[in-house]
């Protein structure tokens, strides 16, 4: 399931940015789904894949386009 819902982030987050969608909704969504899985399936690398890549590339594309 891990590996799933990383490349359904990683899908969310092209495509939202490709059509010019809400990137603090996408945001949400993806927090969530990856919190779900963490709830589900106890995994370090999950959190710190969130953590350390996936969260910083959110935050600067929404703080980018202010």
């Amino acid at each position: 399931m891990k590996n799933k819902v990383k490349d359904w982030v990683e899908h969310e987050f092209a495509w939202t940015l490709q059509h010019g969608g809400n990137m603090r909704s996408c945001l949400d969504r993806c927090y969530g789904a990856v919190m779900f899985v963490l709830s589900c399936e106890d995994d370090e690398k999950l959190g710190k894949w969130w953590a350390d890549e996936m969260h910083p590339i959110f935050m600067e594309t929404i703080l980018g386009g202010k």
